[in-house]
């Protein structure tokens, strides 16, 4: 015998059978129960049967199913589990239609029990193979993905890396497919499947960056220090000759003041003796600058040299004071 199937009047005497089976099943107790007795379960359950047969004629699915669970949940019975199979099916659950008739079909059932429940079983085997021929799959296919951390969602629900690529059941309808990668949403797609029919939806990632090393400049290797050793000599050099010149006009100086004092008493000599006065101390000074002229390169040679030893870049600075030659550097 179906149930709900198709005609509306067979549904309606079926489960009329139904009610009247679990008000038959009552406890002599519970009929000779006084009005103010507690109302049975199966009396209950009967009055949501009755509202969830209603729902269900006016088109109502999901509140039909619902008063049937309610039902259920009073009083068990497998044609109440097929009436919400059913209510699922219509409305195109279809994964939850299937496992309520499985559940319906593995119900083991009493020899006492009344035959509706086994016309519920017998119906429930036709009809799962009528939802299982309407169920929809689609196939999800994520390129790019070898060695990076992607997630797959379909509806929000997490797809086994092992299932992508491979035909997963879906009620028909729409649904919405998101890839994730690397925590976070990479591409979406929306999807419509038709009952019965297959989908394929194919995702291509975008490649990851690719990672130019950023070229490293050799290092810079420091100059080399100027090489001082001709800077040094030429010092020394001008240095030897200022000298030089210093000691012969030290010379010419010391023998003119001899021939002025021999004509000279004491420290007064004749006027004729003037000019020559003058002339050596001209010559004394010019011995003298020659000697500090000199000194001070000799002395910035030596610096130079010294300088050169130790593989610096000379700061070298040079003074030349009344009488005196001050040279400085910093090494």
């Amino acid at each position: 015998m179906a149930f709900l199937s198709r005609h509306a009047t067979t549904f309606a005497r079926w489960l009329a059978l139904s009610m009247l089976a679990l008000t038959t099943l009552a406890p002599a107790a519970a009929l000779a129960a006084p009005p103010a007795a507690k109302v049975d379960p199966k009396t209950a359950a009967r009055a949501q049967a009755d509202r969830g047969y209603e729902l269900f004629e006016a088109g109502d699915y999901v509140e039909a199913a619902q008063a049937f669970r309610l039902a259920e949940v009073i009083f068990h019975a497998p044609t109440l589990v097929f009436a919400i199979a059913r209510c699922e099916s219509k409305g195109g659950h279809l994964l939850e239609a299937r496992e309520l008739f499985k559940r319906v079909i593995a119900e083991k059932i009493a020899a006492s029990a009344p035959p509706e429940y086994r016309g519920a079983q017998e119906s429930a085997q036709g009809e799962l193979a009528t939802v299982e021929a309407r169920i929809a799959r689609v196939i999800i296919t994520v390129d790019g993905a070898a060695g990076r951390n992607v997630v797959v969602d379909l509806d929000d629900v997490v797809v086994a890396a092992s299932a992508l690529s491979q035909p997963i059941e879906v009620d028909p309808g729409a649904h919405r497919v998101v890839v994730l990668l690397d925590g976070g949403p990479a591409e979406k797609r929306a999807v419509t499947v038709a009952e019965g029919a297959r989908e394929t939806v194919t995702i291509a990632l975008a490649p990851p960056p690719v990672v130019v090393a950023k070229a490293v400049a050799p290092p810079v290797a420091p100059p080399k220090p100027r090489d001082l050793l001709a800077p040094a000599l030429i010092s020394l050099g001008v240095g030897v000759a200022g000298l030089g010149v210093g000691a012969a006009l030290g010379g010419v100086t010391l023998a003119k003041t001899s021939a002025i004092r021999a004509h000279c008493v004491g420290d007064v000599c004749p006027r004729d003796q003037q000019d020559a006065a003058a002339g050596a101390r001209t010559t004394a000074t010019i011995s003298t600058v020659a000697f500090v002229v000199g000194g001070a390169f000799v002395a910035t040679g030596v610096t130079l040299l010294v300088l050169r030893s130790r593989a610096q870049k000379p700061s070298i600075g040079l003074g030349i004071g009344p009488g005196s030659v001050l040279a400085q550097g910093s090494f």
